[in-house]
């Protein structure tokens, strides 16, 4: 058997070497004309630096045949385009000359700006050396890609690099370092690897390309509808069109000098020899097709294979199109990655499950599963109790502090009547969170009695845990509420006890409440009536006054003093307890990047 197999890998890579040889793949020439426009000593010496570190990291990709600049005809093309960047020179003559060498693409560099800064030794208050002394290199170039055969720049950029030495040479020298792979990474959407289906063995696909022309193991290529034509040129980016069916995505696992094998990724079937595969680029690598999809649950084509973890975030995707067929894409969804096997992956949806379906397209995210709201809500009380006022009751004696005893009477009670009816008004802050269906945030509650004769505010937290009915749409809150707050009621004869240092007494109560939302969510726009339990009862009366005393500071002292309830107007006040509210709220995802 091992026999066999050994025969067969050998008829293989001759039918591959012979079908190379008929077929011959013919790498571009790419070169890297010499940098300008350094600022400072060495400049000949730094700008040969970025020329050769650019040319290294080029050749180590293998995808082209990278041309030196060391000959004087690639020096005058160096020349000559400067000149042309300038105006100076009518461009189709350094692209002449271009084509005479035989070079592809020029990559067209000069520098925009470089500082080098001294920074001393830094000592902490004990003396000793917390920094050593340093120099730092910051680096902007501006970069151009010349394709000789169109004669026209097929991207321009800008690159900035920084970097720390011990010396001047060594700060530049490694910002040049970081500046030649900052380049050559915003163009490699450029240098994208194509290739043909070859063959299909056992489930493996070989392409027609290896190593020799940069194929590696772990790159993952798309592959197309489009079918092999001997005489299309692989080098040059094949056309393909916007409805060219995908059929899927395949992981190099295996390379040899003039093929490759590979493993279709997800639950796609390939079959057919001969298709287009072109290399993915790095950022489609966190993008995934949704294989199948229910209310609650998706799966995507995606999985280990292609590091995707348990706990990711994914947004689905949807191409808004015009009446021109173009338009930008649009997030309409979010999923939870909660369960990862080796080709695919299985989710939670969190958000959008009505405005998406299969096959729609789903990218990572550092997003987050969390909705920022605002809400406001107004209600009434359900049978407050009436709240009695007190009756005239004789003359009181006071003796708390300073003024000394006081006697007043209650004849100013008469005037008061009965309260009864509550209303409240909320306004709060929240935040959601999709996954474990929590929310929470703080608000304030006005609380009124009456006519408004009695008044409070106080500030709370708040928790909600949601219980969805028909998910995203309509659902119930429980939850609970803490707060604390202050009432007070206006007494004219409060003055002549503190010695005309207060007019009011006042008390303090915490507030606790239990409740229940029901709520109907249309967008970002929530619906919700609500009912709660609240405690929230006044009946213990201070005021403030003179104790008579001096604090350490040497200022009179002040402390609140109780009072006897028969002369307050209202000595129990409690609201409610039980209110029914209606209101609006509107959630915003807090970022869905």
């Amino acid at each position: 058997m091992k026999f066999i197999t050994t025969c067969a890998s050998l008829v293989l890579l001759i039918q591959f070497q012979l079908y190379c040889q008929s077929n011959p793949f013919e790498k571009e020439d790419i070169s890297v004309l010499p940098f300008s426009g350094w600022q400072g000593p060495n400049a000949e010496e730094m700008e040969e630096i970025i020329t050769e570190r650019i040319l290294n990291l080029i050749v180590a990709s293998k995808k082209f045949n990278v041309i030196t600049t060391d000959d004087a005809e690639l020096k005058e093309i160096a020349k000559e385009l400067r000149l042309q960047l300038s105006g100076m020179v009518d461009e189709a003559t350094a692209v002449e000359v271009g084509k005479r060498r035989g070079v592809n693409k020029f990559i067209v560099g000069n520098f925009a700006g470089n500082t080098t800064d001294y920074h001393p030794a830094y000592y902490n208050d004990e003396g000793e050396l917390a920094q050593p002394e340093y120099y730092s290199t910051k680096i902007k170039a501006n970069i151009r890609l010349l394709d000789i055969e169109t004669g026209v720049y097929v991207e321009s950029t800008e690159a900035t690099a920084y970097a720390e030495g011990r010396n001047p040479q060594s700060a530049s020298t490694e910002a040049l370092g970081r500046l030649a792979y900052e380049i050559v990474d915003k163009f490699k959407k450029y240098f994208l690897i194509q290739a043909y289906i070859k063959d299909i063995r056992e489930g493996e696909i070989i392409l027609d390309r290896g190593y020799e022309m940069g194929v590696k193991e772990g790159m993952v290529f798309e592959v197309f509808n489009l079918n092999a034509n001997e005489n299309q040129n692989l080098e040059g980016d094949i056309e393909i069109h916007a409805g060219t069916p995908k059929l899927g995505l395949i992981k190099i696992t295996e390379t040899e000098s003039m093929f490759a094998k590979g493993l279709v990724l997800g639950k796609s079937k390939i079959s057919t020899t001969g298709l287009l595969v072109r290399e993915v680029r790095e950022e489609k690598k966190n993008e995934a097709t949704i294989l199948e999809k229910s209310l609650n649950k998706v799966v995507i084509d995606r999985g280990s294979n292609f590091e995707i973890k348990e706990g990711q975030y994914f947004k689905v995707i949807k191409a808004k199109k015009d009446r021109l067929n173009l338009g930008k894409n649009k997030a309409v969804g979010l999923i939870y990655i909660d369960k990862v096997e080796f080709n695919h992956a299985e989710g939670r949806v969190l958000d959008g499950r009505y405005q998406f379906k299969k096959g729609m397209l789903v990218k990572h995210t550092y997003g987050s599963p969390i909705l920022v709201g605002g809400s406001v809500s107004y209600g009434f009380s359900h049978n407050q109790k009436t709240i009695e006022p007190n009756q005239p009751s004789g003359d009181y004696t006071i003796d708390n502090g300073e003024p000394g005893p006081r006697t007043i009477g209650t004849d100013y009670l008469a005037g008061y009547k009965p309260l009864s009816g509550g209303s409240v008004l909320h306004v709060n802050m929240q935040v959601r969170d999709l996954l474990s269906n929590f929310s929470g945030g703080i608000g304030l509650d006005f609380y009124s009695l009456g006519d408004g004769e009695l008044k409070t505010w106080l500030p709370k937290a708040f928790v909600n845990y949601h219980i969805p009915l028909v998910p995203e749409i309509l659902y119930l809150s429980p939850g609970i509420e803490l707060g604390y707050g202050r009432l007070k009621q206006d007494l004219s004869v409060i003055n002549e006890i503190s010695d005309q240092e207060s007019d009011y007494v006042r008390d303090w109560s915490f507030m606790a409440a239990g409740k229940l939302e029901a709520n109907l969510r249309i967008k970002n726009v929530v619906f919700f009536g609500e009912v709660a339990y609240r405690n929230l009862r006044f009946n213990s009366w201070k005021y403030e006054a003179h104790t008579g005393k001096q604090n350490k500071e040497g200022e009179p002292e002040k402390k609140f003093y109780k009072v006897p309830d028969e002369i307050v107007p209202y000595p129990d006040v409690r609201f409610g307890p039980v209110f029914f509210t209606g209101g609006i709220r509107i959630e915003i995802p807090s970022s869905l990047n």
